[in-house]
């Protein structure tokens, strides 16, 4: 009985563990895919900005 204890205390610890290191890596995830939305957004702001400048120059 002890004994059987003492491995569902394992396994829960074991288990728990895990746990946590998945939510790890799903926060590096997370974090990797905010930078790389933000990488795309910046990429288009410059673009438009690139396209609006010649906009203007081709203008004056």
């Amino acid at each position: 009985m002890i004994e059987s204890k003492n491995d569902a205390s394992r396994n829960l610890e074991k288990a728990l563990q895990e746990m946590e290191q998945a939510k790890e890596m799903l926060m590096l995830a997370r974090q990797e895919l905010y930078s790389a939305q933000y990488a795309k957004i910046k990429s288009t702001a410059v673009s438009v900005k690139n396209e609006v400048m010649e906009m203007i120059a081709k203008v004056r």
